[in-house]
């Protein structure tokens, strides 16, 4: 009889195919008007690195989770920006991307190209 995980005494391991990804891809354009990544399979997304740039004077910028912009879903909060110093963020922010917009980002000038961000990460099933 076989116990289940382990292969003629010794253990069996399981682990998941992460898949690098651009999450948002390379130094994206954010504006007021909220954008969202989209996703059409169930998978996880792992956020490893958040960088974002303001080009031009203070500027700040949110990042939520998991569809609408809430308060409860917001990683990043309206983060001030200081001009032409880039914030970059380490961390392992794992997110449900079963949803159809699952990462939204937006900045508080209408304007384009003023704040970047790019997010770096994986993705599983």
């Amino acid at each position: 009889m076989r116990t289940p995980g382990i292969y003629r005494g010794r253990p069996e391991f399981h682990f998941a195919a992460y898949s690098p990804a651009a999450l948002v891809p390379a130094m994206t354009s954010i504006t007021s008007t909220a954008a969202y990544q989209s996703s059409s399979a169930a998978t996880t997304g792992v956020l490893r690195t958040i960088h974002a740039q303001a080009n031009a004077a203070a500027h700040n910028f949110t990042v939520s989770t998991g569809g609408a912009d809430a308060a409860a879903t917001r990683l990043f909060d309206q983060y001030a920006l200081t001009a032409n110093v880039p914030a970059i963020f380490n961390g392992w922010w794992v997110v449900p991307a079963t949803v159809t917009s699952w990462l939204g980002y937006k900045s508080d000038t209408a304007t384009a190209n003023i704040i970047l961000l790019t997010i770096a990460g994986y993705t599983y099933a």
